[in-house]
């Protein structure tokens, strides 16, 4: 289990802390619920891409910053 933030849809440069899944490399799979007052830009289920971004001022965490789409 690993934590990593998502992006909060409402107020710019707000992240959430979630719980995720290592998949592969940089990719995780968001796992939990997300809360119902709370709107993320990536939703639990979803396999994301992270990188190492700055999600409070002066700390660095891993973040993800796009979905990853699986080929047909």
């Amino acid at each position: 289990m690993f934590e990593i933030y998502v992006p909060l849809l409402r107020g710019q440069g707000e992240w959430r802390a979630v719980e995720a899944v290592h998949v592969d490399g940089r990719r995780y799979r968001i796992i939990g619920t997300m809360p119902q007052d709370e709107e993320w830009e990536f939703l639990p289920g979803e396999e994301v891409e992270c990188e190492t971004t700055e999600v409070e001022e002066g700390k660095n965490a891993l973040a993800a910053v796009r979905v990853m789409r699986v080929p047909l």
